[in-house]
């Protein structure tokens, strides 16, 4: 799988991955880029062996592809076709994200509870 991300932010694919099985031993192959995701001002993006994960202009994630190991961070290993937002990170800003083989780094800013640490553990 591969990936580039233009100024604009639209992330183009192409290449082949496994999770892109439409039946038992048949894989598809695309040989052009074509836009994978083009309405979210994508930032980075990087690309794990069978998985993507993108960075949006302001610190959302987004991935797709293989989810073994849960390395797409979706509470799942189920693989996905189209780019879906990682919930989990929802409500932090996410700084950087890195892909391995087969796992997923995210560097996130963490706020602090505004409220006393006697009502924080609530």
């Amino acid at each position: 799988m591969n990936c580039l991300v233009v100024k604009t932010g639209t992330v183009y694919s192409w290449g082949k991955g496994e999770h892109e099985r439409p039946k038992f031993d048949d894989y598809k192959e695309y040989s052009t880029p074509f836009p994978m995701l083009e309405d979210k001002h994508i930032a980075y993006v990087s690309c794990g062996v069978s998985h993507i994960m993108c960075l949006d202009r302001n610190g959302r994630v987004y991935g797709w592809g293989e989810g073994k190991g849960g390395c797409l961070g979706l509470g799942d290993a189920k693989n996905r076709l189209s780019v879906c937002p990682i919930s989990f990170f929802e409500d932090k800003r996410c700084i950087d994200v890195a892909c391995g083989d087969r796992f997923t780094i995210v560097i996130a800013e963490v706020f602090q509870d505004s409220r006393p640490s006697s009502q924080a553990s609530r």
